[in-house]
């Protein structure tokens, strides 16, 4: 199956073999995953430090960068193993003696990008049921659903997420729309953890796709919000959308 990655060069699209369904999982064909920009294109942001970029500049990155392959190695030693011995190989190879030269009549092989180790984009998505594993009972093959969660609900063909972060998707709903419910539950999450009151005064810091459903539903709350961005397109935007100020 085809999985989207992030690496230390950018985001690759890797073959990857389809996943197995889990104990307490589902296993589901994706047809449409929500693409968080903000969320994803941070840590790919950070592998890439111009040449004159000022000391703080390349600390700060190269420190973000570390947590993010921390982080990987914690989900998965096993690969991150195997990605320290090939790094161990590349840079002893820099100090052997160059290789002969070769015929170069025959076109080179072609890459094979599993050994591009990287970590997972994408925690919200939308599909089919494929296959429901042991202690599931309310799932079955051919269902519509969302799913949610880092390192499960993934930009890929197919993933395997457990149950508790599986929801059925309701008959009127597209498939499309269904892909964004994470990124709403999260919006909704932060609303209920301030317990808003009715007529209160509430700063919304950052209006991207999340910021702009959380002014909605303090909105919808009863709030009055005042929204605060460096973006000027994503100000007017709220506004247009009720933000009263």
């Amino acid at each position: 199956m085809r999985q989207i990655l992030g690496t230390s060069s950018g985001a690759v699209v890797a073959r990857m073999p389809r996943p197995t369904v889990d104990r307490g999982s589902v296993l589901v064909r994706v047809h449409y995953s929500f693409i968080s920009a903000g969320t994803e294109l941070a840590p790919l942001r950070n592998t890439i430090v111009a040449p004159e970029a000022s000391t703080a500049v390349k600390i700060e990155a190269y420190t973000n960068l570390s947590k993010t392959y921390i982080s990987a190695a914690l989900r998965n030693p096993a690969a991150a193993f195997r990605f320290a011995a090939r790094l161990a190989k590349q840079k002893l190879e820099q100090f052997s003696p160059p290789p002969p030269v070769k015929d170069t009549s025959s076109p080179p092989p072609v890459a094979d990008d599993m050994n591009d180790q990287g970590w997972n984009l994408g925690y919200s998505v939308a599909g089919e049921v494929v296959e429901v594993g042991a202690d599931v009972h309310d799932f079955a093959p051919g269902d519509r659903v969302a799913c949610g969660g880092a390192g499960q609900a993934n930009h890929a063909d197919y993933v395997c997420v457990k149950r508790n972060l599986v929801v059925r998707i309701p008959a009127q709903c597209s498939f499309q729309d269904a892909a964004t419910a994470t990124v709403g539950s999260i919006a909704l999450q932060g609303v209920r953890r301030a317990s808003p009151l009715l007529g209160e005064r509430i700063a919304v810091l950052g209006l991207g796709v999340i910021g702009q459903l959380t002014a909605q539903m303090l909105r919808a709350n009863g709030c009055t919000v005042v929204g605060l961005d460096l973006s000027r397109s994503r100000v007017d935007r709220a506004l247009s959308l009720g933000m009263p100020a």
